[in-house]
């Protein structure tokens, strides 16, 4: 049994995890072992994210003090809240891929982008998005394809004048 100071301190903790997240996803994780947790744990710790478990009440509170939606405080059985502090793409995916190998004791609920709620559908269109990472990369292509076009038109008129000049030369010495 928690004493008030301790859930006080937890209620803070789960306020701080809110003011500083981009991205929340709620997940029924009953049936997952220590050891399915602790590796989920590693997992999301890479992707800039955090595992965290609450009584759904605490939650409740820190989502009021928070200012922020908390539509899950009816959901029966366990929650757990991924709060992710980088891209908010990550967490997603890694979540809906260890919910994929783990289906029977982890399952997706919903989350929050930002301020705005989501629904699980939502968070599995939200995982199979590209990473901030492969957009940046997708963009850069784009961005350099016409540098690429320009560069083998330029290089292409080089080296039709250097086989104009080498027929002529061969004509010559024939």
């Amino acid at each position: 049994m928690l004493t008030k100071t301790e859930k006080a301190d937890i209620v803070k903790d789960l306020e701080a995890k809110l003011a500083a997240q981009r991205v929340v996803i709620f997940s029924d994780f009953h049936g997952l072992s220590v050891a399915k947790q602790q590796e989920l744990r590693r997992l999301l710790k890479k992707d800039d994210a955090e595992f965290r478990v609450a009584k759904k009440t605490l939650f409740r509170r820190a989502f009021e003090i928070a200012k922020a939606p908390f539509s899950h405080i009816d959901y029966k059985g366990e929650l757990g809240a991924i709060f992710g502090f980088g891209d908010e793409v990550g967490p997603a995916k890694l979540l809906a891929k260890f919910a994929k190998a783990n289906p029977e004791s982890l399952k997706i609920v919903g989350g929050l982008l930002g301020s705005r709620e989501l629904s699980k559908a939502e968070v599995l269109v939200l995982a199979k998005l590209p990473s901030k990472q492969e957009l940046v990369g997708q963009l850069v292509w784009v961005l350099a394809s016409p540098l690429r076009g320009l560069a083998n038109v330029l290089n292409g008129n080089q080296r039709k004048l250097v086989v104009a000049l080498s027929q002529i030369l061969k004509q010559k010495s024939s």
